[in-house]
C-alpha cells in the first residue's frame, strides 16, 4: 500500500497506518496506485497546505477525511501535503485535499467528487504546482513521470555558495546596467533559475524587457490585478534601454564556459508580455548578432501581439515558445483573460514564426483532470493538426487547483499516460518535453 501522508502544526511529516495516499484529478478522488509514482525526485519540495483536510482511501470503505490525528504530540490539527516537483517532471494528480467547507460524502468507489466550495477567509495557495505523494516501503513517491533530462535544471547547480559573489562582481563591472539590478534581485530574492544563469555565465539566461502585458492570466506569477492570490515574485518596473540590454545579451552569448550552445531568453516571470516591446526587442537581436553569431534567441510568450512576433521572428529569433492552456477558445480567455487579442492571434503568431525557420514549442499548460480530459485532448489535436509545431512543453501549472473556474475543476482526466500518449503521436518522442531546446531549423 502506498500510505497516505500528512503534517502536523509544527510540520512534522507523518504517514498514515491505514489509509492509503489519494490524489484528484479535476474535482474526483482517486487512490495512488503503483503505476503511476516513482520516487521523490532530487531537487523536489514537501509543502504544507494549510487550513485544508487531507484526503485518504480506505481500501475497503472508500474515501475517507483527515484533520485531526494522534501524533508524537498527541491529538492534534493536520495537514495535506504537496510536493513541488523540479523542472523535468510532469505530475499525474494533484494532492488528495479539500477545503474545510466542503461537504463531500465518503462514499466507497473511485472518483468520489470533491466539494470545492470557498470559505469567506480561505486564501487561496501561493502560485505553485502541487502533487500528490504519499510513502511507500518508507520511501516518498510522487504521481507523476520524468518527461525530460533535468540535468541543467537540476536544484543542486543553483543557489551555489559563490552566487552571491559572482553577482556582486557581475555589478561592478556594469553598475548603472538596470536589467543586472533586476536580474540579481531576481537570482537573490526569487531563486530564477534563469537570471542566476546570467551570473553563472552558461545556458539559458533571461533578458527582461517588458513591464507592460496584454493579458491578466489567473496564474501569473509576476502580477495579480485582483489580488486574488499572492505572487512569487514581482515585475520590472522600467523599460529597458537597448545599450544595457545588448550588454548583457552579448557578455552571454559570447561566454564559452558552457558546453553547448547559450540562450537568451526573453519572457520571464519577472516581466510581462516581451513581444510588446517588438522593436526593442529586434534592435537587441541585430545589434548583437553584430558582436556575436553563437548562441540562440528564444521568447515565451503568450503570442497575442501577432504583427510584433511577426517583427521578432523577422529579426532573427531562433526559438519560441507559445504558452497555451487550451485549445478550446471560451475556455482559453476564461484563463488569460486577454487584452485585445483571441486563440486565432496565437495560431497566427504560430504559423508566422514556423514559416520563418523558427523553432517552435508549444508550452502546454497542464492540470490533472483538466488537459487530459477528452474535449481538451481533441481540441489540442485539431488545432496541432492545423497550425503544427517542433515541441511541445509539457508545465505544471502554478495554482490552487480549487480558485480555478468550474470549468477547469469539474470531472475526470483520461490520465496523462493517454495525453502523452496522444501528443507524441503528433510530434513524436523527441517533441516531448520540458525545456527550451538549442537546435534551432535555420
Amino acid at each position: 500500500m502506498i500510505n497516505m501522508v500528512y503534517t502536523d502544526e509544527q510540520g512534522n511529516l507523518y504517514d498514515h497506518p491505514s489509509l492509503a495516499a489519494c490524489g484528484r484529478s479535476g474535482d474526483q478522488f482517486l487512490p495512488l496506485e503503483s503505476s503511476q509514482v516513482i520516487p521523490l525526485p532530487e531537487g523536489s519540495s514537501l509543502v504544507s497546505l494549510p487550513e485544508r483536510v487531507a484526503a485518504g482511501w480506505d481500501r475497503r470503505r472508500g474515501l475517507r477525511f483527515v484533520d485531526q490525528a494522534v501524533t508524537e504530540r498527541g491529538c492534534g490539527r493536520v495537514y495535506p501535503v504537496g510536493v513541488l516537483l523540479p523542472q523535468g517532471f510532469t505530475r499525474f494528480l494533484l494532492p488528495g485535499f479539500r477545503r474545510p467547507s466542503s461537504t463531500t460524502a465518503a462514499a466507497a468507489g473511485t472518483g468520489t467528487r470533491a466539494g470545492t466550495s470557498t470559505t469567506a477567509s480561505m486564501a487561496p495557495l501561493p502560485l505553485y504546482g502541487y502533487t500528490a505523494v504519499g510513502m511507500r516501503h518508507d520511501r516518498l513517491v510522487v504521481a507523476a513521470l520524468q518527461t525530460d533530462e533535468h540535468h541543467k535544471w537540476n536544484p543542486r547547480f543553483f543557489n551555489t555558495p559563490d552566487l552571491k559573489e559572482r553577482v556582486s562582481a557581475r555589478l561592478a563591472d556594469d553598475p548603472d546596467n538596470r536589467i543586472l539590478r533586476q536580474l540579481a534581485k531576481c537570482s537573490l530574492d526569487y531563486s530564477c533559475f534563469t537570471a542566476q544563469n546570467i551570473f553563472y555565465q552558461r545556458w539559458e539566461g533571461g533578458l527582461p524587457v517588458s513591464p507592460a502585458c496584454n493579458a491578466a492570466c489567473l496564474g501569473c506569477i509576476s502580477l495579480q490585478e485582483s489580488e486574488c492570490c499572492p505572487s512569487p515574485q514581482g515585475r520590472i518596473a522600467f523599460q529597458p534601454n537597448l545599450d544595457e540590454a545588448v550588454r548583457v545579451a552579448t557578455t552571454h552569448l559570447s561566454s564559452f564556459s558552457c558546453d553547448d550552445d547559450p540562450i537568451i531568453s526573453f519572457g520571464q516571470g519577472c516581466e510581462g508580455e516581451p513581444s510588446l516591446e517588438a522593436d526593442l526587442i529586434a534592435q537587441i537581436i541585430a545589434q548583437t548578432r553584430k558582436a556575436v553569431s553563437r548562441g540562440v534567441f528564444n521568447i515565451n510568450t503568450n503570442g497575442g501581439y501577432t504583427d510584433g512576433i511577426a517583427k521578432i521572428a523577422a529579426a532573427g529569433l531562433n526559438s519560441a515558445r507559445f504558452s497555451i492552456i487550451s485549445a478550446a477558445p471560451a475556455d482559453f480567455c476564461s484563463y488569460y483573460r486577454p487584452k485585445g487579442y483571441q486563440l486565432d492571434n496565437v495560431a497566427r503568431s504560430i504559423d508566422s514564426c514556423m514559416g520563418r525557420g523558427v523553432y517552435v514549442a508549444l508550452n502546454l499548460l497542464c492540470l490533472p483532470g483538466y488537459t487530459d480530459r477528452a474535449d481538451q485532448m481533441e481540441a489540442l489535436s485539431a488545432f496541432l493538426a492545423e497550425h503544427p509545431v517542433n515541441m511541445i512543453q509539457l508545465r505544471n501549472l502554478n495554482i490552487d487547483p480549487d480558485s480555478l473556474p468550474e470549468q477547469f475543476r469539474a470531472g475526470q482526466g483520461a490520465g496523462f499516460a493517454a495525453l502523452i500518449e496522444r501528443l507524441t503521436a503528433i510530434v513524436g518522442r523527441d517533441g516531448i518535453g520540458n525545456y527550451t531546446r538549442v537546435q534551432t531549423t535555420h
